[in-house]
């Protein structure tokens, strides 16, 4: 009886912690909005929620890339310019050889200290700092052409954009732009009947989630933003 209600425990805790919503953030490393979102919004709700949350970061943004066939490589332009190429590329290779904890945090790094992120952003590295040179040398382009086909799927027009998952509409998306953490906390309950920190819905919020997707077409698209 003791051993049953054990593993009874044990599988409740296990269905818990599996319970994370997928989010992804289409981003671009010299894109101003994109660091005040990460600093203001996405970094303390996923350090407050990182458990129950599911998240992708995909560097490329408002740019463009091809094969060039007669170089044999791919050829990128950027909305920033050709450092913010080089910088979404660091990027790219900093996700593709951390664990994400550690990519998270090299990437909010690197989003707030650009002029001086060496100085900054290296320690997270650690022993990594010969596969970050390795990456960039050998497979930095072919990682950032496939940000750049994820990011062509789901027709970005904004930077950031957070697409949360089985996206069906832009109100969403702007929603998590406008307000990360209660629009983060929505869509968790949305999907799981409770929010991330295990508390039940009320009629209001009830209301809320029910409602969650708005206007086919998302009101930033049509304020003058850059």
């Amino acid at each position: 009886m003791k051993t049953a209600f054990v593993l009874q425990f044990l599988f409740l805790i296990t269905v818990s912690y599996s319970q994370k919503l997928q989010l992804s953030v289409y981003y671009e490393a010299l894109c101003i909005d994109t660091v005040n979102f990460f600093r203001d919004q996405l970094m303390p709700t996923y350090n407050e929620y990182s458990d129950r949350m599911d998240l992708k970061l995909i560097p490329y943004g408002k740019a463009g890339h091809y094969w060039n066939q007669a170089t044999s490589k791919y050829e990128f332009w950027c909305q920033h310019g050709a450092q913010e190429c080089h910088l979404n590329k660091i990027h790219a290779c900093g996700l593709y050889i951390l664990p994400f904890n550690s990519a998270i945090n090299f990437t909010s790094c690197l989003l707030q200290y650009r002029r001086t992120a060496r100085h900054h952003c290296q320690p997270i590295l650690g022993n990594k700092i010969r596969k970050m040179n390795r990456c960039m040398a050998t497979h930095a382009d072919e990682l950032l052409a496939k940000h750049g086909n994820a990011t062509a799927e789901i027709g970005l027009s904004f930077v950031p954009t957070i697409v949360p998952e089985n996206d069906s509409c832009y109100a969403r998306r702007d929603s998590l732009y406008r307000n990360f953490r209660q629009a983060f906390r929505d869509e968790y309950a949305a999907k799981y009947q409770t929010y991330p920190d295990d508390t039940i819905p009320d009629r209001e919020q009830k209301k809320n989630i029910d409602n969650l997707c708005g206007p086919e077409f998302p009101l930033w698209m049509f304020a003058n933003r850059k």
